[in-house]
């Protein structure tokens, strides 16, 4: 059984593959210039750094095949751009009602090819949910940036346009996995640009200041704000753009601004505009709580908060639903963490703390070996965790304090059957 369960958890690993080994797909070399450009925003183009003997598993076309014919992908989560404009949905689709009595959206195949052949692109939103191999070096990404991430898929035969020259209101990391694609970089016409700032300029740049094509297993950084377009050359073309959202200030301000409901302060009334004595007291006053509320709730506070909101969901069937999840014998069981990494475990006034989808967990301290180990996303036995739970607990105890965990969805159940 022993032997079972260690090809099972092998197999896990595989299936499942550890966060932090990006480098399966990126050298340790190459990621440390990558991730240098991005923190310092600097464009910066990264030819073959994608591992040639791993990086089409990220998307191979029999599973992307297999993405669309399986999944119910209607607009905007799946639609075509032609010459920057979208393509209405009902021109290759139609509406269909199941048995059931649900409307749901069809693909009309004949359609569809008909409009890649005319040049038409298709794009595939947030397509790292429905495929693992991706979802796994997507959040390997995630882990290592601290930072939410998305990625699209986009796909084109001819040498027309999906999208006119714009800029992204996130970075974007663009990985070459088929084909070729012609990349024309404009530059910016204004510094940090945000998507919702009444105030962003417009003026749309005439000139590139940077273009080449993009081959098989070439990288491409473009920091938020740079003006771009892309062209596919007359053969079958898909990369994959990872969208990056970073933290500005603004979002540090409306975090606080939450924070601040729970102090009294900031929930008096102001004075009307007449009590100019009271207007100036309380200017004063006000100033002064917003100082100290900056002192009690840092950048670090926030931060570590963010990162704890960065989770996927994950479905853990039958167990998650079961009162009582383990029955013997517990060598069959192994467990995974679901949403966290070392970066969101502490220790405070004695007690362990971990902060996960926005939410917190205590715990004791005697507990932190046990959170640790878990934080490194890799399987591990149920047995092997029982053992590094404090021995003063008894078994019964430490499998309920495991399932609770279960419920909560921090970890899930992994089990191997004959």
């Amino acid at each position: 059984m022993q032997q079972h369960l260690k090809k099972m958890m092998e197999n896990a690993l595989t299936e499942h593959e550890t966060p932090h080994r990006v480098n399966r797909y990126i050298s340790e070399a190459d990621w440390d210039k990558i991730y240098e450009a991005i923190k310092t925003h600097e464009f910066s183009f990264f030819p073959n750094s994608l591992n040639p003997n791993s990086y089409k598993n990220l998307m191979p076309w029999e599973s992307l095949n297999k993405i669309i014919t399986e999944h119910r992908l209607c607009s905007p989560r799946m639609r075509l751009f032609k010459n920057g404009e979208s393509i209405p949905e009902n021109d290759y689709s139609v509406s269909k009602i199941s048995p059931g009595n649900t409307v749901f959206i069809d693909i009309l195949v004949e359609r569809l090819y008909y409009y890649l052949r005319e040049g038409a692109s298709l794009i595939i939103d947030a397509i790292e949910e429905l495929y693992q191999p991706l979802k796994d070096f997507t959040i390997g990404l995630e882990n290592l940036l601290n930072l939410p991430i998305k990625v699209n898929a986009y796909l084109s035969w001819k040498d027309v346009r999906g999208f006119e020259k714009h800029w992204d209101g996130h970075d974007v990391l663009i990985l070459q996995i088929h084909g070729k694609k012609k990349w024309f970089i404009y530059g910016k016409t204004q510094k940090y640009p945000v998507y919702m700032n009444p105030h962003c300029e417009i003026n749309v740049p005439e000139k590139h200041i940077w273009d080449k094509t993009l081959e098989e297993g070439d990288l491409l950084y473009i920091p938020r704000g740079m003006w771009h377009h892309a062209e596919a050359i007359n053969e079958p073309s898909l990369h994959l753009t990872f969208g990056i959202k970073r933290n500005i200030a603004t979002d540090y301000i409306n975090w606080l601004q939450e924070q601040l409901f729970k102090k009294e302060e900031f929930r008096k009334d102001i004075p009307f505009s007449d009590e100019i004595i009271k207007l100036d007291e309380y200017q004063r006053d006000i100033k002064k709580s917003i100082i100290h509320a900056l002192e009690e709730y840092t950048l670090e506070s926030f931060l570590i908060y963010k990162r704890s909101k960065i989770h996927r969901k994950s479905i853990n069937l039958p167990f998650a639903a079961q009162s009582l999840i383990f029955k013997k014998p517990l060598n069959e069981y192994a467990i995974k963490t679901t949403c966290y990494n070392s970066s969101n475990l502490d220790i405070k006034n004695g007690n362990g703390i971990l902060k996960f989808n926005g939410k917190v967990l205590h715990f004791s301290k005697s507990c932190y070996n046990f959170f640790s180990v878990l934080s490194n996303n890799e399987v591990h036995s149920l047995e092997k965790l029982l053992n590094i739970l404090p021995k003063k607990t008894n078994q019964e105890n430490k499998l309920l304090f495991i399932t609770s965990l279960v419920h909560k969805g921090i970890i899930e159940v992994l089990k191997y059957n004959n």
